[in-house]
């Protein structure tokens, strides 16, 4: 499973589930086997020499160090039941994981229980909206509402909008003219 760039997703998939069973600290509860159960559907190529060696060794990574050799057997065999949640969102939701944990914890492969996609991206939108907005500000670029097109100046004047540029062009000539001639 490829991202856009051909990077291997499952690898940040693994990491991402690991470090939200030690952060969520499942490692004593009944959620560990999901947890392993996801981990076991994005496992690497190499885990298939010693399926049962690599449970228990991620079992060690998510804080339980007394999973036995029948526990990760039981695992590996709940993990072939049914479809592997590869989708996002289906993983977000077979991980019980809320947005705000997401958000909190920084997960980016993994989607939300409570929020959608769509609802995601919109936010993502919104805040990219809100951040470029701010750099403009600090920049000193005006803002859009401010702008002069939207504020329109030569309609106030009663002139049109070419006449009212012809006029102020003039008018930053004559007063560059000044300031060089007061030099």
């Amino acid at each position: 499973m490829k991202g856009r760039d051909g990077f291997n997703l499952r690898y940040l998939r693994r990491n991402e589930i690991v470090c939200l069973a030690r952060r969520l600290g499942v490692a004593d509860t009944v959620d560990i086997d999901r947890f392993l159960i996801a981990w076991y559907w994005h496992r690497p190529p190499s885990a298939n020499k010693d399926p049962i060696g690599a449970v228990i060794d991620i079992a060690l990574r998510m804080g339980k160090p007394d999973l036995t050799e029948a526990e990760a057997e039981k695992i590996i065999a709940d993990s072939q039941q049914g479809r592997p949640a590869f989708n996002a969102d289906k993983l977000g939701q077979f991980l019980r994981l809320s947005d705000a944990t997401r958000s909190q914890i920084g997960i980016r492969t993994i989607g939300a229980r409570d929020i959608s996609k769509r609802q995601r991206t919109l936010r993502q939108k919104q805040m990219r909206r809100e951040r470029q907005a701010r750099l403009r500000l600090r920049r000193g670029v005006r803002p859009h509402s401010q702008s002069l097109s939207r504020m329109k100046p030569w309609e106030t004047e009663g002139i049109s909008r070419r006449t009212w540029y012809r006029k102020q062009k003039k008018e930053q000539a004559s007063l560059e003219k000044r300031v060089g001639t007061d030099s």
